[in-house]
């Protein structure tokens, strides 16, 4: 039942949803946020340095609205290179 409901709330929250974010770890020095339109193409990707996403560190990609490639570089400790 529990899980049901939980559902459920997900399905209701999904209309008012924009955007999906999904933050995968790779060690425990590199944290990287995928940012997509929640009906559409990705939207940017950003490599941290740190858990708690403050330190840009790495490469970096952001996305037109048409998913093709804007812009991209690379961060070093938060300095755009």
């Amino acid at each position: 039942m529990l899980l049901w409901l939980v559902i459920r709330e997900l399905l209701r929250m999904q209309k008012k949803a924009k955007y999906l974010i999904v933050v995968k770890t790779y060690g425990d020095t590199a944290f990287e946020r995928l940012e997509y339109n929640f009906t559409g193409p990705m939207k940017r990707c950003l490599t941290y340095k740190d858990p708690l996403l403050k330190i840009l560190n790495g490469n970096f990609t952001n996305f037109s609205p048409t998913g093709s490639i804007a812009s991209q570089g690379n961060y070093l400790d938060n300095k755009k290179n």
